[in-house]
């Protein structure tokens, strides 16, 4: 069996309890009674606390990864309008502006800066 290696730091997909894909700064890891690694974290942008299997995380992580692009792009129509470029030869890079690039993880950062400015206000 491979080596799990998860660092204190790391950014893990999870599912909350509505079965939304959310993610968790990892805070530490430890492995339960059966023997499984589980990970303790901080949901980035509720700050909740979070315990999750590492192993059920990463199999969530190509699906998140998929997920994450689609709610990038919607906050790019929204935010940088209908006119924001996508570039076909390097699917990462957005432009706003004139000479102004940005990455799909840049933009989903904002993104998540966003919602949790949100969350600060209500």
């Amino acid at each position: 069996m491979d080596k799990i290696e998860i660092k204190s730091g790391d950014i893990l997909p999870y599912t909350n309890t509505a079965g939304k894909i959310c993610y968790a700064k990892v805070i530490s890891t430890r492995t339960i009674s059966s023997g499984k690694l589980w990970f303790d974290g901080i949901d980035t942008v509720t700050n909740a606390v979070v315990f999750y299997p590492v192993k059920t995380s990463l199999s969530l992580k190509s699906y998140a990864d998929q997920e994450k692009r689609k709610e990038a792009i919607a906050f790019a129509q929204w935010t940088l309008g209908p006119d924001c470029e996508y570039s076909a030869t390097d699917e990462d890079q957005w432009t706003r502006g004139p000479q102004e690039n940005i990455t799909t993880d840049q933009l989903y950062d904002l993104y998540l800066q966003h919602l949790q400015s949100l969350t600060q206000h209500t």
